[in-house]
Order: C-alpha cells, then sequence, then structure tokens
C-alpha cells in the first residue's frame, strides 16, 4: 500500500472525529486506492483512516491530503474521538465507548451491525448490559456459532439507526448518557435480526434484559428524581441543583446487584 493513496481515490467513509483548527476543517477518511481486487478495500471499503484538510477558497471547497498523522502544532480537542459511522462517542458512558470500540474493530472499521455489538457486549469485561446478558446465559461461546454473515436485516439496522435506539432507550430510562444497557436493549427490540431471533429462543428476550435492568435500577423514569432529596431533575443535568448530589450515571451499579435472570 503506497504511503499517500492517489489522487484519484474517492473518500467512502468518514470518521466522526473531524474538528477545525486555525480556519480549516481536519477529518480523517476511509479511501479507495482503485486497484483492481485490492483485499483491503474489498474488507474495509478502504485504506486508512488518513487525515484531510479542508478549507474555502472564494466559494470553493479545497481539500488536502495530510496523513495518518496530524502536523505538529495541530491538536484536535478532547471531544475529537473516532467513532463508528453513526454514533457520537461523547454521548456515551466509558464502558459503552469501550464495547462500541471494540464492536467497531470486529467490524474492520466500517459499520457497526447488531451482531457486532452483541459479540463486544459478551466479551465485555463491565457494564450492566454485559452482566444481564450473562446472567441470561448468552456468552461469546454461544453467539459465535450463530454469527453467520450480516443479513439485510442487519444491514437497515446499522449506523444511526442503530445509535438512535440506544439514545432512544437512554431517553426512555432518563438518562444523560447511553450506557451499555441501553446497547443491550436497543439490540433486543430488532426481532427481525436472526441473531436476535436465536438468542430468544435461548431466553435472552427484551422483557427478561427489562425485568433484570428494572430490578438493578428500577422503573424506567426512576432517575427522573434525585436519590438524596427526590427531586425533579432533567436528563441532562449531572447534579443536582437542590442539593448538590452527583447523578447515579449508567453502568456504575455494581455487579452484586445483578442476580440471574430466572425464566419467566
Amino acid at each position: 500500500m503506497p504511503a499517500r493513496p492517489s489522487p484519484v481515490c474517492r473518500a467512502e467513509h468518514s470518521v466522526d472525529a473531524s474538528f477545525s483548527f486555525e480556519g480549516r476543517t481536519y477529518r480523517p477518511q476511509v479511501v479507495r486506492c482503485g486497484k483492481v481486487g485490492c483485499k483491503t478495500c474489498a474488507r474495509k471499503g478502504g485504506h486508512g483512516p488518513y487525515w484531510y484538510a479542508f478549507w474555502k477558497v472564494k466559494a470553493r471547497t479545497v481539500s488536502r491530503y495530510i496523513g495518518k498523522v496530524l502536523p505538529p502544532g495541530i491538536i484536535p480537542p478532547a471531544s475529537a474521538v473516532a467513532a463508528p459511522p453513526g454514533w457520537r462517542l461523547p454521548r456515551c458512558t466509558a464502558e459503552a465507548q469501550l464495547v462500541l470500540n471494540a464492536a467497531w474493530q470486529a467490524a474492520d472499521y466500517r459499520r457497526v451491525y447488531p451482531e457486532h455489538l452483541l459479540l463486544a457486549l459478551a466479551r465485555a469485561d463491565d457494564g450492566l448490559g454485559t452482566r444481564v446478558l450473562r446472567a441470561m446465559g448468552v456468552n461469546e461461546a454461544t453467539l459465535r456459532p450463530l454469527v453467520t454473515g450480516i443479513s439485510l436485516a442487519s444491514q437497515s439496522a446499522s449506523g444511526r439507526r442503530l445509535a438512535g435506539l440506544a439514545a432512544g432507550e437512554a431517553r426512555r430510562w432518563h438518562d444523560p448518557a447511553i450506557g451499555t444497557e441501553h446497547l443491550l436493549l436497543a439490540v433486543l427490540r430488532l426481532p427481525d435480526i436472526p441473531i436476535v431471533t436465536a438468542i430468544a429462543r435461548q431466553g435472552a428476550t427484551l422483557d427478561r434484559a427489562t425485568a433484570a435492568v428494572t430490578a438493578v435500577r428500577g422503573v424506567p423514569g426512576a432517575a427522573k428524581r434525585c436519590t438524596s432529596c427526590r427531586k425533579q431533575m432533567r436528563a441532562s443535568w449531572q447534579f443536582c441543583p437542590h442539593c448538590g448530589v452527583r447523578r447515579a450515571q449508567p453502568d456504575t451499579i455494581a455487579a452484586s446487584m445483578v442476580r440471574p435472570v430466572t425464566g419467566g
């Protein structure tokens, strides 16, 4: 692979890590080399990601190839973190970010499908969603034989749609960030996915997962009130404005609080 992609390459996949610096926008992109039979392009959709700079010259957008590393002196902000297409990592908890990055790696840094997300949840070391999944008897050993390919239903449930379902779960539970339990519930809300149907036959259903999360955290919407003074709080508030107590974040519940899920 050449150090610099050919000018005929076309940017295929943008990584959500763009930022502005001194009038220019820097954005990492995955690009195709244009070679016939390139295995990397066939597997990942292109090479990279590589940094590109964009700026305006007389109402015309100009781009310039930078490389895999930014030049000295150009430091991206902390919020400019590479994330799977359609996802925003700053809106996720630390445990959920680890799961998403693992799923993105399993997807060869392309779109994250429900299969990748379930495997990453099963492999994770911590997180309420991981503990609930294992309590229902689902682990990496049981998921591996079920991952035979990406179905058409999975392709329509990737990227922004999957991220939107997880964000909807966070809003339903009145949480300021997406946690691993929201990722799990979002995947289980896709009954048309073959792997979701398969684990549902084994007992890992949406109802059981919701019951397990409710047993630990309480009913959805319980986080609307402060745990100390019991006054109403907005989902975006990290601290209670009345008593100053910090809101309990998703995925911070002790592992010992999760009991194995019984059939029902």
